[in-house]
């Protein structure tokens, strides 16, 4: 995600990787043009991500994320059959 100051976020990047392969397999990018606030940028990207596989025909089994509140909500309201995994601090890298 790259700043201009180091405070100021012009773009944000929201990549889906897929479960099995962990192969890219969405981007979304997130820019001041889309929205102005940089708070919302992961939603947005979120809602981008899911829009793309709807109409590629993906099904989304888990979101694995960072304690967004308003990615809980949005999942909740307009995904519901997607499992809510806040696991991504528990799970350690492997490289």
């Amino acid at each position: 995600m790259p700043a201009t100051d180091g405070a100021e976020m012009q773009q944000s990047d929201v990549i889906a990787i897929g479960q099995n392969h962990r192969r890219v397999v969405g981007l979304a990018v997130v820019t001041r043009a889309d929205d102005h606030d940089s708070q919302r940028h992961e939603m947005k990207g979120v809602q981008k991500l899911y829009e793309h596989f709807e109409e590629h025909d993906v099904s989304v089994n888990i979101h694995d994320y960072d304690r967004n509140a308003s990615v809980n909500k949005y999942l909740a309201t307009n995904q519901p059959t997607v499992t809510n995994a806040n696991m991504i601090h528990s799970i350690p890298a492997r490289v």
